[in-house]
């Protein structure tokens, strides 16, 4: 059997973050509720707020978008360092955590290994980002929002319960690709109202979203 598509999340090596992950998933579900509104609609910033409201809820505390200095990007500029930004500092219990988020919104359905590439490619881009903080800031992490989009059929007659099977298959495999990653902590939200609804008048759904965390590299220096 497939994965359960509505809700879920594997807590691979940060089982710290269990409750957050669960408080998370609570929060892009209470948002939904409230209209024909959803959290996924919006940039990393927006996502990035619901993830700190989570960390809070859990009896820990969260810091975002501070000034901070970072490691400079090119090897041959070793041990020098420039102001930057970091996205999130956040803690639970005794642990400490940096991280820089990013939002990807690959097109799954056609080649789960398409939208693969995406994630992979901005997973990695958030994970090489946070290793360039200071190493006295907290266990350094890469997160990614993802947003898969789901093209409509071309059929203008579909019924309601297969094209929720359909879509429902999709994000199955999706997520099945998602899992067979090594370190990585996931959760995700796919509300069973949201799953055959298209928004913003275009040719795709957006059923819900995947939350991706993975370790960094420390930085030695």
């Amino acid at each position: 059997m497939g994965l359960r598509v509505e809700r879920g999340r594997n807590l691979g090596h940060l089982e710290v973050l269990k409750p957050i992950l669960l408080k998370w998933q609570g929060l892009v579900e209470d948002f939904i509720d409230g209209g024909s509104d959803c959290p996924w609609w919006y940039n990393e910033r927006a996502s990035l707020s619901l993830f700190a409201g989570a960390v809070w809820l859990s009896d820990g505390w969260a810091f975002e978008e501070f000034s901070t200095k970072k490691w400079a990007r090119r090897m041959g500029k070793k041990g020098r360092k420039r102001i930057g930004r970091c996205d999130i500092q956040f803690g639970i219990g005794k642990n400490t955590f940096v991280a820089e988020a990013k939002q990807a919104w690959p097109t799954i359905g056609r080649s789960d290994q398409s939208g693969m590439v995406t994630v992979r490619a901005y997973l990695q881009k958030a994970r090489d980002e946070s290793s360039r903080l200071p190493n006295n800031e907290g266990k350094k992490l890469g997160i990614l929002f993802v947003v898969p989009l789901i093209r409509r059929s071309k059929r203008k007659q579909v019924d309601k319960i297969l094209r929720r099977k359909q879509i429902d298959k999709i994000l199955s495999s999706f997520l099945e690709q998602l899992r067979k990653q090594e370190n990585r902590t996931m959760a995700w939200v796919f509300p069973k109202k949201t799953r055959t609804m298209s928004y913003r008048g275009n040719n795709y759904y957006y059923p819900g979203i995947v939350l991706l965390i993975q370790r960094s590299r420390r930085k030695q220096r």
